[in-house]
């Protein structure tokens, strides 16, 4: 289940380009764009800044203002019609941590794959894997509640991106799907009911458009950009877990105390 109704403004850190909120920044978690990435995308970037107008002189050295002002007419319809649309943020990276594992402690870890294990992700996925680097939260949950392990896959859906967080359940299966931003016009974005399809799935044939999961009318790049990163996370995972690097993703033991994540 996703949340809707949340239009801020991009990601934006203390001034240091990272590309996370300020809340994200102050606890010192890293900035959204983390796990998988697809297609280049970024999550937050500010349009290119236009540069400085030209000078434009005529007769003796004296400006043409005419030419000039319609220079920079044209250049503010730039700006308005043809500039991307900035990010539809809809959760931070704490908040949907927080809704996926409640009261646990989660460790973020850093892993780099070896090249036989990214051949092998691309096998399991069925699809191009750009980046060796991965970045899996691992969650250790108190009193024998359920752990997982969440990714964060940023792709393109037609010419912008979204970011998603997939967690993964303890035996390999979706347990949630978060859209956290979204660069495409509102019309492309599934309603929550069609993300639910993918809860309790794993990593096989089935997972796959006009298989398992059933597409949506007017917005088919996003449900095939959707289903893909959930392959490409499946395929990381089970890749990780069979290498023992998400050590600490099952529960902890019952009674023991609970612990907040930093």
């Amino acid at each position: 289940m996703r949340l809707r109704g949340r239009s801020e403004a991009p990601f934006a850190g203390r001034g240091s380009g990272c590309g996370c909120s300020p809340a994200h920044a102050r606890r010192g978690w890293p900035a959204p764009r983390v796990g998988l990435y697809q297609n280049g995308g970024s999550i937050g970037s500010p349009p290119h800044p236009l540069g400085p107008l030209p000078t434009l002189k005529g007769g003796r050295g004296r400006p043409r203002p005419a030419l000039a002002l319609a220079l920079l007419l044209t250049l503010v319809a730039f700006t308005i019609v043809g500039a991307p649309a900035a990010a539809r943020v809809l959760l931070t990276v704490d908040e949907a941590l927080e809704l996926a594992f409640p009261g646990c402690r989660v460790e973020r870890k850093t892993v780099y794959l070896t090249d036989e294990q990214l051949e092998r992700v691309r096998e399991l996925a069925g699809g191009e894997v750009e980046s060796a680097l991965v970045h899996p939260y691992a969650a250790r949950c108190p009193d024998g509640a359920r752990g997982g392990v969440a990714y964060f896959d940023t792709h393109r859906v037609r010419t912008l991106p979204e970011t998603l967080m997939v967690v993964v359940g303890p035996e390999g299966e979706v347990a949630r799907i978060e859209v956290l931003a979204f660069r495409e016009p509102p019309d492309y974005l599934p309603r929550d009911a069609w993300y639910e399809q993918f809860s309790g799935r794993e990593l096989g044939p089935d997972l796959a458009l006009k298989r398992g999961i059933r597409g949506v009318t007017g917005a088919t790049l996003t449900a095939r950009a959707t289903t893909r990163a959930v392959r490409r996370v499946l395929a990381v995972d089970r890749v990780l877990r069979s290498a023992g690097a998400l050590d600490g993703a099952r529960p902890e033991a019952a009674g023991a105390g609970r612990e907040e994540r930093p």
